[in-house]
């Protein structure tokens, strides 16, 4: 697998996890929606993205929005390189042994 590759792959994967992460918390917000009109709620992983409460009034909370982009990318820029440095190491591995083996 090219270098290119893998590092995408990793990325897209550590984005995806994030997406989904900050779905689930916010479909978890909607379906457990306070029996009181006054309770505050909250979504949004790892950080608040968003609060209402349940007189209408709601704000996205941009400190949390920011620090969860930043987070993202951070961790998805990790993961992307792990893979990268992992998939080397492996090809190496194996191109060492299949050469060799013509030996």
């Amino acid at each position: 697998m090219k270098k290119k590759w893998t590092f995408t792959i990793g990325f897209a994967s550590g984005l995806v996890i994030f997406i989904s992460a900050n779905v689930l918390s916010y479909c978890q917000m909607v379906w457990q929606a306070p029996v009181l009109t006054d309770v505050p709620t909250t979504f949004g992983f790892p950080f608040k993205l968003h609060v209402s409460s349940g007189f209408g009034s709601a704000a996205i909370i941009w400190s949390g929005l920011v620090d969860d982009i930043l987070a993202a990318v951070f961790v998805s820029v990790f993961l992307g390189w792990l893979l990268q440095w992992l998939c080397e190491r492996y090809s190496y591995g194996v191109r060492l042994k299949e050469s060799w083996r013509d030996n």
